[in-house]
């Protein structure tokens, strides 16, 4: 310094020594580097605070000090992110109950309308989405969307995650605003741990899409011969057909042509000769 480096000098990503520091969880290189004139608010080239990076870090001593030192705790960087949804991203229940204490904001949503229980439920840290719901933060609130956690859980095979928000309360009966169930949604995707994590749960195997679409028709559509065995083993109606009259075996020969899907289906009783 006394040879006229600037203490506030960036790397190529636009991380300062204070960025460094809180990430590296060092409250003493914190507090030398603000008596020296460190600017402990300056943001790296994503918008991300030194907050952002003790968030991240799990380092909650850093984010006391950079706290009384006058940083803002609900500041977001670029993509909307708040040092919240930093902690929820990499796993970190106590920063984030700790942030909570300091007063920040725990249901911001980032750009993309995720919230912080989003970012947990994204990344599958349980503890986090636990801690979340415990300071009262919506556990259904959906993204830009429409998706809400426990649907992008559902898209994922993330069966764990799906467990644990219908623990905490959430419908898993529920439909996107596309009216499509979470049933379908995994159907579709051949998540058979979570197909049959829902029927635990109570969820109808033959529950439809707004066209009337069943789990069974979605597997047939996607080539999932696996899944519709699991579903036909689990009740689900092999013959059902959608609003228009059209049957799995329909949909498939009209649409997609998955013959070992049809193949199937007539094993388990579909009738190939009527397509509607």
């Amino acid at each position: 310094l006394e040879r006229g480096v600037d203490i506030n000098q960036c790397d190529k990503k636009g991380w300062t020594p204070v960025h460094f520091a809180a990430s590296g969880g060092s409250v003493e290189c914190i507090r030398a580097l603000y008596e020296l004139g460190a600017d402990i608010i300056k943001c790296d080239n994503e918008g991300r605070s030194p907050v952002h990076a003790a968030a991240q870090g799990g380092h909650q001593q850093c984010i006391e000090v950079l706290n009384e030192l006058g940083a803002d705790i609900n500041k977001c960087d670029n993509k909307g992110w708040s040092p919240v949804h930093s902690a929820a991203c990499k796993g970190h229940p106590g920063c984030i109950k700790f942030l909570n204490v300091l007063g920040a904001v725990i249901n911001k949503r980032d750009k993309k309308g995720r919230s912080p229980v989003f970012i947990a439920a994204q990344e599958q840290h349980v503890e986090c989405i636990k801690v979340l719901k415990g300071l009262k933060a919506d556990i259904n609130e959906c993204d830009n969307s429409g998706s809400s956690p426990i649907f992008y859980a559902a898209g994922k095979g993330y069966a764990e995650i799906i467990r644990t928000l219908y623990q905490l309360g959430v419908d898993v009966k529920q439909c996107n605003r596309n009216g499509t169930p979470l049933i379908i949604e995994t159907a579709r995707k051949s998540h058979l741990e979570c197909i049959n994590l829902l029927r635990e749960l109570g969820v109808d195997m033959n529950q439809c899409d707004k066209n009337g679409r069943s789990p069974v028709q979605h597997a047939a559509l996607n080539g999932h011969t696996n899944v519709i065995k699991v579903l036909n083993e689990l009740g689900a109606d092999i013959k059902k057909c959608d609003n228009y009259g059209h049957s799995s075996v329909y949909a498939v020969m009209d649409i997609t042509g998955h013959t070992e899907c049809i193949k199937l289906l007539h094993e388990l009783g579909a009738d190939v000769d009527m397509w509607r």
